[in-house]
């Protein structure tokens, strides 16, 4: 893909923004020759994994709240999922790997010591039970000493099953579902973990009952969801435990991605495209990761609290104000209203993770937050594509007409409306939808009706229009 296929404007518009992530995303977006949408969403991903331990965000109206993401993006096979993936996340795998590298040496060492320290307990107990007078209380100060357990931060739980991922971040507090085959959030075993998802991602405490094993109570703890799943995956899931998995408002929470392929056209040209940007926003990960670890260890962190600035406080009210405007009768998300009522909260998490991986000081911008309304506003028309349903009498008219169209292809243009009315797909013969869609085809120009002078009934002339769209 060269560089005529990037659309300039976007990356201009971020890069200027945010120097740092912008030129990062448009070297990569060269790099893989990937949708460019699909590589931001990635990188947004990466950062809330990260982030999401260290601050809060705080929106106009005073609510204090995480700014974890969950992100979905929808891509064929072939159109270099993976790859855009490991690139965002490979700083933070590192990480992982050299921490299971030291948590084994120093479980070695625990068990070491928990082995001598139970050696020394049983000596002390027997000297208790033979009367010695200082055991009892040189047992009570040993017991005050036993070894403590080492804990160990990992922050991707990539493609393990979301219930082995709450029993982590019950232990750590934080992580990131990360996955490039997301059908296991598609598939029936995501069921059971999907309310527990849900009040995490809200920054809830949850509470999970397992047979057989004590209850886990995960307080103020972080997650961030990145998935990746291939449209036969997502659009062919069905069932009644994807219907209540929707329903729950799950995937209403989710920035989704479904850009157009980049497949025909990633063509090389012999250029080989630099990754120094990459490698900058690597080391700012590197910072950030580090900063996590620091937190994670101090007992006393407190998460900082990331505010707007009163003119991007405006400006994100205003936005708020109109996106509930959208949600009424007619609006842009009268069907899709559990998205529309959370997406000024996924501008404002999206934005305090910008303002963060940046190393902005003070506020956040009006700048900061119009690449997070950009960004928002693409991921919401994704989402209001996949689950907005038209309404019934446009569907109807559209089925109806179909039907019609049968009749034209056999130059047909004359049907009784009673005739009509009868032989129609069986959907429409009840509670007045075949009269709706009818009327709603008349007002649209793709057919009329008049009264046959011989017959005196109501005939449907089917003027050659263009199929009903």
């Amino acid at each position: 893909m060269s560089d005529d296929l990037i659309p300039h404007d976007r990356a201009h518009f971020i890069i200027h923004r945010l120097p740092l992530l912008g030129e990062a995303i448009h070297e990569a977006t060269l790099l893989f020759q990937a949708p460019r949408r699909m590589v931001e969403i990635a990188a947004f991903g990466a950062i809330s994994t990260v982030g999401q331990y260290l601050v809060d965000v705080k929106t106009p109206h005073q609510v204090v709240g995480p700014v974890s993401l969950a992100t979905l993006t929808i891509a064929g096979s072939g159109e270099r999922k993976s790859a855009v993936q490991r690139c965002f996340f490979e700083t933070i795998r590192r990480n992982d790997d050299i921490v299971e590298d030291l948590f084994a040496e120093d479980l070695n060492e625990y068990e070491a010591n928990l082995s001598e320290w139970k050696s020394k307990q049983r000596k002390l107990e027997r000297a208790m039970r033979s009367g010695h007078a200082s055991a009892k209380n040189e047992l009570e100060s040993h017991m005050a000493a036993r070894p403590v357990r080492p804990r160990k931060l990992i922050l991707i739980y990539e493609d393990v099953t979301p219930m082995a991922m709450l029993s982590g971040i019950h232990e750590t507090g934080v992580g990131g579902l990360v996955t490039s085959e997301g059908s296991v959030m598609t598939e029936g075993r995501a069921y059971d973990s999907v309310p527990h998802m849900n009040a995490l991602h809200s920054g809830d405490s949850v509470t999970i009952t397992r047979v057989n094993k004590p209850s886990l109570r995960i307080k103020s703890a972080r997650l961030t969801m990145s998935v990746m799943i291939q449209p036969v995956f997502f659009e062919g899931a069905t069932g009644k435990k994807w219907e209540k998995i929707y329903g729950s408002g799950h995937w209403s929470r989710f920035l989704i991605c479904y850009d157009k392929s980049t497949m025909g056209q990633r063509f090389s040209n012999g250029r080989s495209h630099a990754t120094d940007h990459i490698a900058k926003y690597n080391k700012r990960m590197i910072e950030l990761i580090d900063q996590l670890h620091a937190a994670w260890k101090d007992p006393g962190f407190k998460r900082k609290v990331l505010e707007f600035t009163p003119e991007a406080a405006d400006l994100w009210v205003k936005t708020a104000d109109e996106i509930e405007g959208q949600l009424s009768p007619g609006g842009f998300y009268e069907q899709v209203q559990d998205h529309g009522s959370k997406l000024a909260e996924m501008i404002a998490r999206l934005a305090a993770l910008l303002h963060l991986f940046e190393g902005f000081d003070g506020g956040i911008s009006v700048d900061t937050l119009r690449v997070a309304m950009e960004v928002c506003r693409d991921c919401s028309h994704d989402y209001v594509k996949i689950f907005s349903k038209p309404p019934q009498e446009e569907s109807d008219a559209y089925v109806l007409n179909q039907f019609f169209d049968k009749y034209r292809s056999m130059n047909q243009w004359h049907l009784p409306k009673n005739t009509a009315r009868q032989i129609c797909p069986n959907s429409l013969r009840k509670d007045r939808r075949f009269y709706i869609a009818l009327e709603r085809l008349r007002l649209d120009g793709q057919i009329s009706i008049y009264l046959c002078p011989s017959t005196r009934k109501e005939v449907i002339w089917l003027s050659p229009a263009a199929g009903y769209a």
